[in-house]
């Protein structure tokens, strides 16, 4: 049997404890180049979620899900379907911690509990998302989901974004500078 390693199934491999390597799918090379031009903020720890469509016409795409969820789940994250269409279907990529410390403030919960999210755990938050995102109004709240500010999703237009990091196809944003430059020099520590 022989084994080829990604980039970052080689990379998630050397962080967890066990050695086992799950059965990789023929699509995955496909799958984790998404993941990682789309999620890489929510992979490196950085940002609490992240989101990407993929088309309808991939094959595999339960079991590049198992797959990725096998080997980020022991780290803490974890990917889903949240959406899906005629065309394509919306991934969600979102570390379970970060979500769990942003819901735990009284104001992000004020704001799910307008659109009546059932708050017992992460899982009945996004379940709750799923059926919002098929709903005929768009859920302006999926913001909180990814990690942004409150004042952002007011649409306030008093708000100022110091510091927008913009690498590749998404944008990562952070409080202070010194807090910008630390973490990416030891997200791969993460």
């Amino acid at each position: 049997l022989i084994i080829i390693l990604t980039p970052l199934t080689s990379f998630l491999q050397k962080q967890l404890k066990s050695p086992y390597i799950y059965d990789m799918p023929s699509t995955a090379l496909l799958f984790e180049s998404k993941l990682v031009t789309f999620c890489s903020p929510t992979l490196l720890k950085m940002k609490a979620g992240n989101i990407f469509n993929i088309s309808n016409e991939f094959n595999e795409l339960e079991e590049c899900l198992n797959y990725y969820n096998q080997l980020c789940n022991q780290r803490g994250i974890y990917i889903s379907i949240i959406h899906e269409n005629n065309n394509s279907k919306m991934i969600y990529v979102y570390q379970k911690e970060k979500l769990n410390n942003l819901f735990n403030n009284h104001k992000f919960r004020a704001v799910l509990n307008n659109y009546h999210y059932p708050y017992q755990d992460i899982d009945s938050l996004i379940n709750w998302l799923k059926i919002r995102m098929n709903s005929s109004e768009f859920p302006h709240e999926i913001g909180l989901f990814l990690g942004y500010p409150l004042t952002v999703l007011k649409g306030l237009s008093t708000v100022l974004i110091i510091n927008i990091l913009d690498i590749g196809k998404y944008i990562a944003m952070f409080p202070k500078p010194s807090v910008l430059l630390t973490d990416i020099k030891n997200a791969h520590k993460n």
